[in-house]
């Protein structure tokens, strides 16, 4: 039966592998909404920042205290806000807790106490003194977020109680009211700012590491022809995962009044992480070969315009969605690991790669770690930083991959130079690094591919002398001689077509022109200035004298490009002759 089955899967998975022209059109249909939907999504943004006005606090120094444990529920108990759910009674719309304000309290302090998905109301007696912001903006988020509340508690408060009446915007259990402290609001924002510290360094060296990974992905792929773009795709992963957990510090909420806009960001950048990874893993190992990933790819992207769809009609927002999207996560990591793992078994016996595959292992691990400590700790107990050690696992996830896909591209475009030089030995003569023979004879067919093979132009040359200065003067000045006066003919007939070195001391230029007549009588009055300054400038020890021909025709057959050559060829000889005759005289 498990043959059977294995048999049925590969078979499955060989025949519905695309070819490499449709699988770029996918990518370019899944990128493409991808970037339509961030773009709708930072509209949203855009307008929620813009639309609200924002404030920030009133700040002063002073010494403050925590009062978590000095609440009290509607029958007077300690209230525990661990479990604030099991106090929502009777069908009530809100929860409603009380706070004793100390008797012996002078001057002015504040309450500050963190939310989380709930708005809150404060009363002393019949007065409302305290109510969570909210600014109406298009496509705001049902609930605040996290929010940090500054309540004023008076001298005159002094012996009463103060009553918080909490109303949940979801009815998912993970409502937060928790972190209250009594005394100087502001040295409470410095006591947060200052214990978020390590968190908000990891998350800016996250934030550094992708925009530094992007830079390098443009910077080494700016001259291939076939780009690799794993490094992009994991500096942009990296970059929105920086974001998300800058926010989750909950730092910047201390700032804002009204928070919906900084909890938009923040479900906006998680949910737009996922595709960057099945991009990642399609530059790194080609995974969309397989049917099954694709489809679990063009699920991702139909959801991720679901579910701002949903949004944006005001139907279900981010938040309510947000399990879909750590559903995602899960099944991109387990994929990852999957091909990691294979990868592993794959190449253990090649030394090759092993640096690429030892990194990523590493990468892997760190973030899996990370990921599982923090869920522990959302689950066991009532956390303020949901990303406290994901933070770490993430950015030594993308040290190591981005380290260990540097080095991988590095290899890339080292062989891709070595093969360039090869084939560059293939078809440039390696003494004056003009066009071979090689080089010529595959153009002379290339031309006879052409449909359009009008006004095709043939130049010989041959530097006369060469045996001369050979014998008298040494091979080094022959060669100085070959390649002063190949020199020569690339600043003069270089921009009509290719310079080929065709024999010792002979040289061609093949080209078309649509008045090649007029083209070469250019070229060879530049041609003639160029010997005669080269020779009154001295500097070597002999005279540049070379003979030329030229031959030119309409449309042309083999037969006719061997008679141009030989017509061309004629005229040369006759210039050489030409010329002995003249130097005789």
């Amino acid at each position: 039966m498990r043959a059977i089955l294995k048999l049925l899967i590969c078979d499955f998975c060989i025949r519905y592998r695309w070819e490499e022209r449709t699988i770029k059109r996918y990518k370019s249909i899944i990128l493409t909404t991808y970037y339509a939907v961030a773009a709708v999504m930072a509209v949203m943004v855009l307008l929620n920042v813009f639309w609200t006005d924002q404030a920030t606090g009133d700040f002063g120094l002073g010494s403050f205290r925590k009062v978590d444990g000095d609440w009290l529920d509607g029958n007077g108990n300690p209230m525990d806000f661990k479990k604030i759910d099991d106090y929502a009674v009777d069908g009530a719309k809100d929860i409603r807790v009380f706070y004793p304000v100390p008797g012996d309290m002078h001057g002015t302090q504040g309450l500050v106490f963190r939310t989380k998905n709930v708005y809150v109301q404060a009363y002393v007696g019949d007065r409302m003194v305290y109510g969570t912001d909210i600014a109406e903006a298009p496509f705001d988020m049902n609930s605040p977020g996290t929010k940090w509340n500054v309540l004023r508690i008076d001298e005159e408060y002094a012996g009463e109680q103060v009553e918080l009446r909490i109303e949940q915007a979801y009815q998912d259990g993970r409502s937060k009211v928790d972190n209250f402290y009594l005394g100087d609001w502001a040295a409470v924002f410095l006591f947060v700012i200052e214990s978020k510290g390590f968190g908000l360094l990891i998350s800016i060296l996250i934030l550094v590491v992708g925009f530094f990974l992007m830079v390098a992905d443009t910077l080494l792929n700016a001259k291939r022809k076939e780009r690799d773009k794993s490094l992009f795709y994991l500096g942009l992963f990296a970059v929105l995962a920086a974001g998300w957990c800058l926010i989750e510090t909950n730092v910047f909420q201390l700032f804002v009044r009204d928070i919906r806009p900084l909890q938009l960001v923040d479900n906006v950048l998680l949910a737009m992480g996922v595709l960057p990874l099945y991009f990642y893993m399609e530059e790194a190992y080609h995974v969309f070969e397989n049917q099954a990933i694709r489809i679990l790819c063009g699920l991702d992207a139909v959801f991720l315009v679901g579910i701002t769809f949903l949004h944006m009609t005001g139907y279900s927002d981010f938040h309510q969605t947000q399990n879909g999207t750590v559903l995602n996560y899960g099944l991109v990591s387990l994929l990852l690991g999957g091909y990691i793992v294979r990868d592993i078994l794959g190449r253990r016996k090649e030394k090759t790669g092993r640096f690429y595959l030892r990194m990523q292992t590493i990468g892997i691990t760190c973030l899996c770690v990370g990921i599982f400590v923090d869920f522990l700790r959302y689950i066991l107990s009532d956390v303020l930083d949901r990303a406290l050690t994901i933070r770490v696992g993430l950015l030594l996830f993308i040290l190591s991959f981005g380290s260990g896909n540097l080095y991988r591209l590095y290899e890339l475009i080292k062989q891709g130079y070595q093969a360039e030089f090869i084939s560059r030995l293939a078809y440039v003569d390696g003494l004056t690094e003009v066009g071979n023979r090689t080089a010529y004879i595959e153009k002379k067919e290339e031309l006879l591919t052409m449909e359009n093979r009008e006004g095709l132009a043939v130049a010989m040359f041959d530097v006369n002398n060469l045996k001369k200065v050979n014998d008298t003067m040494g091979h080094g000045a022959g060669d100085e001689l070959i390649k002063e006066s190949a020199r020569i003919i690339q600043r003069s007939f270089g921009s009509l077509g290719t310079v080929y070195r065709i024999g010792g001391d002979e040289f061609v230029v093949l080209f078309q022109s649509e008045h090649p007549e007029s083209s070469y009588q250019k070229a060879k009055q530049l041609f003639e200035e160029e010997l005669v300054r080269c020779n009154e400038k001295g500097g070597h020890p002999f005279v540049i004298s070379i003979a030329h021909g030229y031959a030119y025709c309409g449309k042309t057959k083999q037969e006719d490009i061997e008679g141009l050559e030989k017509q061309a060829d004629q005229r040369m000889y006759q210039n050489k002759r030409e010329m002995k005759l003249a130097y005789a005289q």
